[in-house]
């Protein structure tokens, strides 16, 4: 090893100073960079870049089933690149957590295991509502007798309530009387036979009110008896050829009445008879108008008939069934958590002892000790917050399949409405779990809720504005799902933008103001950081040839002190000085100009 010198030192000391102005300048540099960042934000950009991560994690979400986990892809991805020991944010408490928790409300019915479980399960406790004989039905009969008579007008005619236009009468005998026999019928708008019930959640005196309202003014009209008979009992039937009656649309109801009276017969009279009669046009379709009435009345129907079940409903066994499934759905949402606050740590530690090139076995045991502890502390120190988290899921996963399970019992305007309702309350949950945040300011709490019911109202409107869009232009279902998916994020995170940018509780600057605080807080803790590695490199580099040093100047000193000046050359010990304080000084060209002019 070459021996140091005393300039070297001082070389290295100057070399120590510049890298650590430098470490300043480029901290200084930082600072200024983000706090333009801060003052001078992209409302553009940040729209954009919000977009695209909720779309990412929606398209998991909703394609892929992942509700259930109560965490985005793309919530995972920003936590993991971004992790750090010291710079933690949890962004299930963000904007971005209160939009995450709305769009999570609703499920793909297509892909959903809960939703499609459920199906199946409403399916097999589907029983019929009727099983005797319509001759033998005091009820039919009764409820047509009492609907004809209320149908009567002043003149004792009767209008078919799809064409408007007046019945015709004819006088025929019966039981040796005359009596006056009109052309229209009493219709069930619903059919009778195709009636069914949840045994599951109707009570029993709901049944009896079922049976009640199928033969009630609510689920009669007038039709022509071609009309009438030529519809028949209707089924709908899915793409599986499953009959899904119970649970159709007053749309499917209508089209498949609608293809029934267009169909042609082998008599072919029966058309000529619905033309002449007002119910189709020229061109064999049924009249838009007839139609419009047919599938308003049906709508009406089914609203009555869903007042009818929520009133009769066995709550209690929701409930319990609603349980079941929330219980169910416990795994995920601890895989969730742990996931959340496992995986980050881990892949930051991971990529930290990879990114050490001279890396030895007994250094990667102890790297990975420490960094076992440093993970198991993290995670310890975040049950807390995870349990806080999953005790949240559980009361929303309870609280959405207990509405999931009493919309599928209802129909039309109802099912829209619980629908809505469904998402009101989701949306008040997480409003209480707001107001439950101790670290949260009285603004910050009015900010957010703000934000959430205001999100909420958001995601409604665009729900009817998709139904309304899919009737009037008859989309097919697997372009309608995306579309959707996409208007409701980008109409969502708009509206979080515009309420950020009002900031109408002041909470944007005092976040300002802490980000502010909070970005000097970390470059000084990077300064400082970057300042006690560079100090003890310096040190580790400068000690050792300072106590060489030393330890060489002692032995000159001892040197000179016993040499004998007379006997022994002192050359030697200069030259040493010489090397050590890099003096330059040729001691022998001197020694003979000395000599030289002694001589």
């Amino acid at each position: 090893m070459e021996q140091p010198s005393l300039l070297e030192l001082v070389q290295q000391r100057e070399q120590y100073i510049k890298a650590y102005d430098s470490l300043i300048i480029d901290s200084v540099k930082q600072i200024n960079m983000k706090h333009h960042d801060l003052l001078t934000q992209d409302l553009g950009v940040s729209l954009g870049k919000s977009i695209a991560k909720d779309a990412a994690g929606e398209i998991v979400r909703h394609y892929f089933d992942t509700s259930d986990y109560y965490i985005t892809v793309d919530q995972m991805y920003h936590r993991i690149i971004h992790f750090d020991y010291n710079n933690d944010p949890d962004v299930l408490k963000t904007n971005e957590g209160i939009r995450k928790d709305l769009y999570n409300v609703n499920d793909s019915e297509v892909r959903s295991e809960t939703l499609q479980e459920l199906k199946n399960f409403n399916k097999e406790n589907q029983s019929k509502l009727f099983t005797i004989n319509r001759e033998k039905d005091s009820l039919d009969k009764k409820g047509k007798d009492q609907y004809r008579q209320s149908k009567k007008m002043n003149d004792g005619n009767i209008q078919d309530e799809l064409t408007g236009r007046e019945g015709e009468a004819k006088t025929v005998v019966r039981n040796e009387k005359e009596i006056q026999v009109s052309d229209l019928h009493v219709d069930h708008i619903q059919s009778r036979e195709a009636a069914s019930y949840n045994e599951r959640y109707v009570s029993e005196q709901g049944i009896d009110r079922l049976r009640q309202f199928y033969n009630s003014d609510d689920n009669f009209q007038m039709l022509h008896a071609s009309a009438n008979t030529s519809k028949g009992d209707i089924r709908v039937y899915d793409e599986k050829g499953q009959d899904i009656t119970y649970r159709a649309t007053s749309e499917q109801l209508t089209d498949a009445i609608v293809q029934q009276w267009e169909k042609d017969t082998a008599a072919g009279d029966k058309k000529a008879i619905l033309y002449d009669k007002g119910y189709l046009d020229e061109s064999g379709n049924v009249k838009e108008s007839v139609r419009k009435e047919l599938e308003g009345n049906i709508r009406h129907s089914q609203n009555k008939e869903s007042m009818v079940q929520l009133k009769n409903t066995k709550y209690g066994q929701v409930a319990t069934d609603a349980a079941k499934t929330t219980a169910k759905s416990i795994p995920k949402m601890l895989a969730g958590q742990l996931i959340y606050y496992a995986m980050p740590p881990v892949i930051y530690e991971v990529k930290q002892m990879v990114s050490e090139k001279q890396m030895t076995l007994d250094r990667f045991m102890q790297k990975l000790k420490a960094a076992t502890g440093r993970i198991s502390a993290y995670v310890i120190k975040n049950l807390r917050s995870m349990f806080d988290n999953i005790k949240d899921n559980v009361i929303k996963k309870f609280l959405k399949s207990f509405f999931d399970i009493l919309i599928s019992l209802v129909k039309a305007t109802v099912q829209r409405i619980m629908k809505m309702v469904k998402s009101v309350v989701m949306s008040l949950v997480t409003c209480v779990k707001t107001l439950r945040d101790k670290t949260a300011s009285k603004a910050q709490k009015a900010d957010a809720i703000t934000k959430i019911l205001s999100a909420t109202f958001t995601t409604i409107i665009i729900e009817v504005i998709m139904e309304y869009a899919e009737k009037q232009f008859g989309l097919p279902n697997w372009l309608m799902e995306p579309l959707q998916l996409i208007l409701t994020i980008v109409a969502t995170n708009v509206v979080m933008l515009i309420l950020q940018k009002a900031d109408l509780f002041h909470v944007k600057h005092g976040l300002l103001v802490q980000n502010i605080r909070n970005m000097f807080e970390q470059e000084r803790s990077n300064l400082n950081a970057a300042a006690l590695q560079l100090t003890e490199q310096f040190k580790t580099n400068t000690e050792q040839k300072i106590q060489v040093i030393q330890s060489e100047i002692e032995e000159i000193k001892l040197r000179l002190t016993t040499l004998d000046l007379y006997n022994e050359d002192v050359l030697p010990e200069l030259e040493r000085l010489n090397r050590m304080y890099k003096l330059n000084i040729d001691f022998y060209q001197e020694w003979r100009k000395f000599s030289m002019r002694v001589l």
